[in-house]
């Protein structure tokens, strides 16, 4: 299955974001398939239309150096499947970054080849 976009040897994928609170409010957007995150990370701006609640404050390392930022609970969906993932926000990150634990959860891998999404089984050690 491929749903993912080649930009410049990177994969992104459309994806709806919305507010727990207010699911029906959804915002689609174009976000990068980072298999480096392990949580996706949204821009301030965009936990900011949605009128997020931030549930807390999480220590992150990031490959700028260590950090600490902001997350809240927040709905993804990819493929027309949602599920809530905790989502970090950051104050300086302009772009929206899909985490491992995202694709993972949804059975997808990155066809690094191809620049693509594929389905594949959820593994469970």
């Amino acid at each position: 299955m491929s749903i993912g976009v080649i930009v410049m040897g990177q994969t992104y994928i459309d994806s709806f974001f919305s507010n727990p609170q207010n699911p029906l409010h959804k915002i689609m957007v174009s976000g990068l398939v980072d298999t480096g995150a392990t949580l996706p990370i949204i821009p301030e701006s965009l936990a900011r239309e949605l009128g997020v609640k931030l549930a807390g404050r999480k220590p992150v390392i990031t490959a700028k150096g260590d950090t600490v930022m902001d997350y809240a609970i927040l709905n993804i969906e990819i493929n027309g499947e949602a599920m809530a993932f905790k989502t970090l926000v950051s104050k300086t990150l302009k772009k929206v970054v899909i985490g491992l634990v995202v694709m993972e959860t949804f059975g997808y891998k990155v066809n690094p080849v191809e620049h693509t999404l594929e389905k594949i089984a959820i593994e469970q050690y």
